[in-house]
């Protein structure tokens, strides 16, 4: 069982996710809330070792750690290598460079480095099959056919417009007033 490299939502042993609450932040454990900064994408870096950046910031936002026991995972706009290992079906997140820690969700939620234990509940993960569904739709959706452009930055909600360009109708807007989704396909603005 390897992971492939994409979005993941990563899950521990309690049930919870991975959340970086701000972008330079601690890693910690929360309820799933459906947000991005409970998603990771997860890319290859080099000989089985792979980059873990969160998705719920603008810029590049890595998982890193100080690399010794006891510190903490965070979020940095370095990034870091990490190993991914498997035993009996769960994920170990270990520095690259020293296969002797990995991550461990503590009592608080936190993540922090300690020393790889493989029976340890708290270093034992999953990945969310959620997330990559979620990889796949982003995939389909972030085309230009589909891509969708907010053309009002308006403080009303309730009078949202959103452009929907390349479907083919010129100079397609959708307008949602009061909750009720109207097509609307303006042939000249």
């Amino acid at each position: 069982m390897s992971i492939t490299a994409g979005y993941h939502k990563i899950k521990t042993s309690s049930g919870k996710y991975l959340t970086l609450l701000s972008q330079t932040g601690n890693v910690t454990a929360q309820t799933s809330n459906g947000a991005t900064n409970q998603t990771w994408d997860v890319q290859p870096a080099g000989s089985s070792t792979y980059t873990i950046r969160n998705t719920g910031y603008d810029t590049s936002t890595y998982a890193y750690s100080a690399g010794q026991n006891g510190s903490a995972v965070t979020g940095s706009t370095s990034s870091l290598e990490w190993s991914i290992v498997t035993s009996n079906g769960n994920y170990f997140f270990l520095p690259g460079s020293d296969n002797s820690l990995a991550w461990n969700v503590q009592d608080d939620g936190s993540v922090k480095l300690n020393g790889k234990q493989l029976t340890n509940s708290g270093q034992q993960f999953t990945i969310d099959n959620w997330a990559m569904s979620l990889q796949r739709a982003h995939q389909t959706f972030s085309t230009p056919r589909l891509a969708w452009t907010r053309l009002n930055k308006g403080a009303n909600k309730s009078n949202t417009l959103l452009g929907v360009p390349g479907l083919g109708v010129p100079n397609t807007i959708v307008f949602f007033a009061r909750r009720k989704l109207k097509l609307r396909s303006l042939f000249s603005l």
